[in-house]
């Protein structure tokens, strides 16, 4: 039997839940084992061996989400383990419970690399993944080679097949990594302080524990390349810049009307404005003006890109200089002065004439209307109707 206070293991506990699984076919991956004064779990992607907080001389097995939640329920009491035969008992002043133990012979043995195979993680890198989590696939049924981040030696890069980003950090890694999705979030919210890639495993320590993740020996799919094509067609394209700001607060609006058909925003430049425009065939429809650069010059055909409201939104986030070749379906290149590069995949539809010129004649209305209340026009304002 052990004893110790719950609230000296549940977060400990709790972080090495989350490496835990219990919807694999392989039942023991929703187990963590206590032994040798380590916490281990591996769910057959990721693992955790978290140096153990207090000092238990018993070896356990126990269900990892089960055994977390029963800590958090009881934080303020004393926990008892006991040992028996085919299960282990929990228990606490008002509570008790029976946890099972794993279907068959089971434990969890991680064995580290040595510490001198370790490299030193630079300043900048959780930041680095941060600015990509955007772009890595939320769907499971992604392609293997898109979930995740991966480092070519320069650059990070990330895709959920919609939108290709990169990010440019101000330090170098030794090796080139393809970091599984499933552990960047433990990447991000506690920083690194070492790495070692092995021939099967990439690792990284922490202060008081480390984490691997099966290494998937991946080139990233188009990367450098294709930013680099994309990139040779800049003179040819529509450039745009504008104040972040009124460009996320511009969406935010132009939004609650692109939500009601097919969540699509359609932006046109012009030769000192930008124009975000959402219509429904109901008759819905809503326009708003912003002042802009851009390298449209008097006499030149508007650009005209149509694009879906969340990747837009989440672009626009984060960068306010983009680029896109007009009237085509080709992409959207947005960039802004920290390092982050994005090309998203518009929409490809047939009406952009007809957008441009329904835009003409609201843009008529509106500056007709600023005329006679003296209100700018350049602004940035939204204007909606339903026919």
């Amino acid at each position: 039997m052990i004893e110790f206070k719950a609230s000296e293991l549940k977060d400990v506990i709790g972080k090495c839940a989350r490496f835990s699984s219990t919807t694999g076919i392989i039942p023991e991956f929703g187990y963590l084992a206590i032994r040798d004064g380590f916490i281990t779990a591996f769910n057959g992607y990721i693992g955790i061996k978290y140096r153990n907080p207090i000092s238990i001389s018993e070896e356990f097995i126990l269900p990892a989400e089960t055994f977390s939640r029963s800590l958090y329920k009881v934080e303020d009491s004393t926990v008892n383990l006991i040992k028996k035969k085919d299960e282990v008992l929990f228990k606490s002043r008002r509570f008790k419970a029976k946890l099972p133990n794993p279907p068959n012979e089971y434990t969890i043995i991680i064995d580290v690399p040595e510490d001198d195979m370790k490299k030193p993680i630079p300043e900048g890198f959780s930041d680095s993944l941060n600015q990509l989590l955007f772009s890595v696939p939320k769907d499971d049924k992604a392609k293997e080679s898109l979930k995740g981040i991966y480092y070519d030696g320069e650059k990070f890069y990330a895709s959920d097949n919609i939108k290709l980003s990169r990010f440019t950090p101000n330090f170098k890694l030794e090796k080139d990594l393809f970091i599984p999705a499933k552990l960047l979030e433990h990447l991000i919210e506690d920083k690194p302080l070492a790495y070692y890639l092995s021939d099967n495993k990439l690792w990284f320590w922490f202060e008081n524990y480390v984490i691997f993740g099966v290494a998937n020996k991946i080139t990233f799919p188009m990367g450098k390349n294709f930013f680099d094509d994309k990139l040779s067609k800049k003179d040819e394209s529509v450039i745009v810049s504008v104040d972040r700001e009124l460009l996320n607060a511009a969406t935010e609006r132009i939004a609650i009307y692109a939500e009601l058909y097919m969540n699509r925003m359609n932006v046109v430049a012009l030769l000192d404005e930008i124009v975000l425009y959402a219509y429904a065939p109901s008759g819905v429809e809503a326009i708003e003006v912003l002042k802009a650069t851009s390298n449209i010059t008097p006499g030149d055909q508007a650009g005209f890109v149509s694009v879906d409201l969340n990747f837009f939104k989440e672009e626009v986030e984060r960068a306010s200089d983009f680029f896109f070749t007009s009237n085509t379906s080709d992409f959207v290149y947005f960039s802004n002065n920290t390092g982050l590069e994005s090309i998203l995949k518009p929409l490809a539809v047939e009406d952009g004439a007809e957008i441009i010129e329904r835009i003409a004649n609201h843009l008529a209305t509106i500056r007709s209307d600023s005329d006679s209340t003296g209100v700018d026009s350049n602004s940035g304002r939204t204007e909606s109707q339903q026919a």
